[in-house]
């Protein structure tokens, strides 16, 4: 009888979390997405045949990922058999939908209903939740009569980057109930990765009895594992030797009832999570389970509350995009799309030496270019969602910079563009990284001024740490209105000097140092630049009629999407007057106008020396977007670059998780999607929200 209660609460949970999904069909769908190495999607263009669909980790490697039921004694293949299954039969799939963290695949199997659940919590306040390097997935069948269901899942090895002979083992956790696999490489070397996979840690894989059935499992070939599925319902208990390409699974029997529903966790443990300045980091979670065998049962444990939390946040997000008419309802899909992406590309962590929870710091991986650590460049068009969701973990990602600079092995006066190569943060000491200046240094002073904004804290806590943030603030004072040949953050166009961009960078970030300690100089120089950039006309293409501000001074036919001035009014600092933003806004819905029948986005930016755009970036459209609407949203610009991102994650051509860049002009390629895809700068879509406060 308790567990009749327990499962009513949970169906009655499932039934208001699917009351917020969203139908879209979108690029790619969440499926155990947790940090930068549990990274897995279901491409978008097969994800209508989830029986035959292949999940892939982030960066295109198939992964397996098998699903069945047995249902009246027939066996339904659900998910990842792209081969089928012999004696099986493929279910019939009825539906896809998704909220903020869970995506959801319905089935007739037989005369039962299947639902496949793919949950990955999104608890950022919660750091032990947060940090569990675990997934789940809970598949429940229901009939109207009686019949004998049985429930399968397992996975393979090809969820790291493993290769060679692995060694591989069934294990008890520390419950004494749960039952799960654990592989691993011998000689393994830590921190190293095999085309962005990990190839250190162990694949875990596991389940615990539910209420009502009996629970066995096979480590074999895989046709072994099937059949002996297939057959009975059930698994013999034994696990083979490791063999390349074998199948590990779990079974969940429950006789003849009306209904039934086992959860599985897969997850990748790294007990060395990273590496920060010589010294070993690991998850957080490790302070209270530092082992699979603890982690995992505690991981399973913790399902109802998980997702107790979950209905209550995925209705939150909704709620969150419902209040932005006229595009509420396509700007709701994009802010459920973004939320597991975003912080999917973190690791929330504490020193491994210690497990000591103070030392508590983020890194973020900069996922599918230079795999950089917590690219500064990176942080800032992330930075919406987290001021919005969990400002606390702005100040977790900037502190490691603070930390670094304060050992005084940084030789430069501007700051570092990041910190290494995921997963090593092991700084710059030579002085090197890519030569992105301004924004490396100005944005980190307007991320520290968004984070004590957002959560109220007193600047204190930089006591250690201002005297190395002035001397990259004098450096600005000294290069940012006149910057020398350098990239900005959109780096596939090439170094120029004197980039109006980086002018309002530097404007807005010394604006935002003076805020932060209340000093007065810097606050008087970001104004300054700002007059001189825009009342004087040095970045505007003309001094008497201005339209827009240019990509390089001088050059009047040149624009950029000016979206550093999004910080500017997200954080009340009024560097640049509101005239600016109506300008700015009348000038964006132009160029919209101008690709409205090509391809419905923008351009990001028409540099002074020719450098030829040919491709919309959304995280800053979105940003932009969000101030147009703000000052000036008669000209819709708000509409039009919700309406062009969500265009183009929905236009079926770009199968991949939530890309950012697009192709938008000219005759060929119209609306793919170039190199960015499962980054966390999705956060920007949350650039709207943030303008409302936080939550």
């Amino acid at each position: 009888m308790q567990f009749k209660r327990a499962f009513s609460l949970l169906c009655s949970a499932a039934i208001v979390a699917r009351s917020w999904a969203s139908t879209a069909s979108i690029s790619s769908y969440p499926l155990a997405v947790r940090n930068p190495y549990l990274s897995a999607w279901l491409p978008g263009n097969v994800a209508s045949d989830a029986p035959t669909a292949e999940p892939e980790f982030w960066y295109g490697q198939t992964l397996y990922w098998p699903v069945f039921a047995r249902v009246a004694g027939t066996t339904y293949y659900l998910f990842s058999e792209v081969n089928g299954v012999s004696n099986a039969k493929a279910a019939t799939q009825t539906g896809i939908e998704f909220t903020a963290t869970h995506t959801i695949i319905t089935f007739t199997a037989g005369s039962a209903t299947v639902t496949l659940d793919f949950f990955s919590p999104v608890s950022p306040s919660n750091y032990v939740r947060q940090s569990l390097p675990y997934s789940y997935l809970t598949v429940s069948v229901t009939s109207s009569a009686a019949q004998d269901v049985q429930i399968f899942s397992g996975i393979d090895d090809s969820w790291s980057g493993f290769s060679g002979s692995l060694s591989a083992s069934v294990e008890t956790g520390s419950d004494g109930e749960s039952v799960y696999w654990d592989v691993s490489d011998p000689s393994q070397t830590l921190y190293e990765e095999v085309d962005q996979m990990a190839a250190w840690g162990s694949i875990i894989f596991g389940s615990k009895p539910a209420t009502g059935s009996t629970m066995t499992y096979m480590y074999n070939t895989r046709s072994t594992v099937q059949q002996d599925f297939v057959s009975s319902g059930t698994l013999d208990n034994t696990a083979t030797a490791y063999g390349a390409d074998y199948t590990f699974g779990i079974s969940h029997d429950f006789g003849s009832t009306t209904s039934a529903s086992a959860t599985f966790a897969v997850g990748y443990d790294r007990a060395h999570a990273l590496t920060f300045l010589g010294a070993s980091y690991s998850g957080y979670y490790m302070s209270e389970y530092p082992t699979p065998a603890t982690a995992l049962p505690a991981f399973l444990a913790d399902y109802e509350s998980a997702y107790a939390e979950s209905v209550s946040f995925d209705a939150q997000v909704v709620a969150a995009g419902a209040d932005f008419s006229p595009f509420a309802a396509d700007y709701t899909v994009l802010l459920e799309q973004s939320v597991r992406q975003t912080y999917g590309a973190m690791d929330l962590v504490i020193p491994t030496s210690t497990y000591n929870t103070s030392s508590v710091l983020v890194f973020l991986k900069e996922i599918s270019s230079d795999g950089d650590v917590s690219t500064i460049d990176v942080i800032f068009p992330t930075f919406p969602a987290l001021y919005a969701i969990s400002p606390e973990w702005i100040r977790l990602l900037l502190e490691p910079y603070l930390i670094y600079l304060n050992t005084g092995d940084w030789p430069e006066k501007y700051i570092p563009h990041d910190l290494g190569v995921y997963p090593q943060a092991s700084g710059h000491n030579d002085g090197g990284g890519e030569a992105i200046y301004v924004e490396a240094t100005a944005p980190l002073f307007t991320l520290l001024y968004a984070y004590t904004k957002a959560t109220g804290t007193s600047n204190a806590w930089l006591d250690t740490y201002k005297e190395k943030l002035f001397v990259a603030g004098d450096w600005t004072v000294a290069n940012g209105l006149y910057p020398a040949d350098q990239l900005s953050t959109v780096d596939a166009i090439s170094a120029s000097a004197n980039q109006t961009g980086l002018g309002i960078c530097s404007a807005v970030g010394l604006k935002a140092l003076g805020a932060l300690f209340g000093l007065s100089n810097y606050t008087t120089y970001g104004e300054s630049f700002a007059n001189t950039i825009y009342t004087e006309g040095l970045g505007l293409n003309s001094v008497s009629s201005p339209t827009h501000f240019t990509y390089n001074y001088d050059f009047p036919d040149s624009w950029v999407t000016a979206f550093h001035l999004y910080p500017d009014a997200l954080l009340g600092l009024s560097t640049f007057p509101e005239e600016a933003h109506v300008m700015q806004a009348d000038w964006y819905a132009q160029k919209y106008a101008d690709l409205a029948s090509v391809s419905g986005g923008t351009l990001y930016a028409v540099p002074g020396d020719g450098y030829s755009v040919d491709f919309m970036i959304s995280e800053w459209a979105l940003w932009v977007a969000a101030t147009s609407r703000e000052y000036a949203s008669t000209y819709g610009v708000g509409t039009l670059a919700v309406d062009a991102m969500y265009k183009f994650v929905t236009n079926g051509l770009n199968p991949v998780p939530m890309p950012t860049k697009f192709i938008v002009s000219g005759t060929t390629d119209i609306g793919d999607y170039v190199n960015n895809k499962a980054r966390s700068t999705v956060g920007s879509v949350w650039s709207f929200v943030a303008l409302t406060g936080t939550w």
